[in-house]
């Protein structure tokens, strides 16, 4: 079965952020972005693939009506793996749950007090998303 990964936390947390530093570390680990618009709006969605094995990443994912069509666009794309941000609760959740054939992990935003601390947080985050990433494309060898 594919994967749904959603970055859940509230508003304003690092959730985009958190998804772009996880683009650049794909990008660094032999991934390649095959279609998408990263780098030119402050939220994005990217269409990766190593070993002909596709990842759809967006950091949208504040809104149903924003989330949805790049759910849809991830999975006429063939990703294996979709990984996006999702809000704690709501519309976002229900329609990451009614994904047919795909099951969801969440990760909660970590949430720090500092600015300094949080873009640690960031990165760190990103790295465990990277990880199960790995896991689930090393399952489907």
């Amino acid at each position: 079965m594919k994967l749904i990964i959603a970055l859940r936390g509230k508003g304003n947390t690092g959730k985009s952020t958190t998804i772009k530093h996880l683009f650049q570390l794909m990008l660094s680990s032999g991934f390649s972005e095959v279609d998408g618009n990263y780098g030119r709006f402050n939220d994005f969605w990217s269409v990766l693939i190593k070993s002909e094995k596709k990842v759809g990443l967006t950091s949208l994912g504040d809104s149903y009506r924003a989330l949805k069509p790049k759910i849809d666009k991830l999975k006429s794309a063939k990703c294996k793996v979709i990984v996006c941000a999702c809000r704690s609760e709501g519309q976002t959740i229900e329609l990451l749950e009614n994904q047919n054939g795909f099951y969801v992990e969440y990760i909660e935003k970590t949430i720090e007090s500092s600015k300094s601390k949080q873009s640690q947080s960031n990165f760190a985050d990103a790295q465990e998303i990277f990880k199960r990433i790995k896991g689930k494309l090393d399952e489907l060898t």
